[in-house]
């Protein structure tokens, strides 16, 4: 129900007719992540010139993958959903928007991801991508998030119950 309610948020929130490239996660459900699912079938559907990227792991990290809704899926040693097959993001290719997971936030836009800065290298490549974090308001807000020199803030966060644009 409150993916749902985030999902609907963000088709509503976000300027899909200016974006041409997103870059998104796919949940790990034992972890009850945000079901994006629905949202990455719906960009297909209403907006099918959206390029549409998400992670898979590799030898030297995170990788970024083009998937479509002919893209077959399959977890990963760790149970994660990854696409099979697909072209890595060119390096050189602007994204307008990244929609990253979280495990907290706080109303500065810091996020707490889950370990490694797989995301924060991923979006300091892309300072002009829209960085947009997706998250159940009621558990995953916090306060006095550590903050390290490498960490890329959020501008949006997209919950239940509001769109949050962190103060400076």
């Amino acid at each position: 129900m409150k993916s749902a309610m985030i999902v609907e948020r963000c088709r509503n929130e976000l300027a899909w007719d200016r974006i041409k490239m997103v870059h998104m996660f796919v949940p790990i459900e034992r972890l009850n992540e945000i079901d994006t699912w629905p949202l990455l079938s719906w960009i297909w559907r209403v907006h099918p010139g959206i390029r549409t990227f998400v992670p898979r792991m590799a030898a030297s990290g995170i990788e970024h993958v083009e998937v479509t809704s002919q893209t077959h899926f399959g977890p990963n040693a760790w149970g994660i959903p990854e696409p099979m097959t697909g072209r890595l993001l060119p390096g050189h290719k602007p994204l307008d928007l990244v929609l990253t997971p979280l495990l907290a936030f706080d109303g500065q836009g810091h996020r707490v991801g889950y370990g490694g800065g797989h995301y924060d290298r991923f979006l300091s490549r892309h300072p002009e991508a829209l960085r947009v974090g997706l998250a159940f308001a009621d558990c995953q807000i916090a306060d006095g998030i550590e903050v390290e020199p490498h960490d890329m803030g959020l501008q949006k966060i997209i919950t239940e119950r509001a769109v949050i644009i962190p103060s400076a």
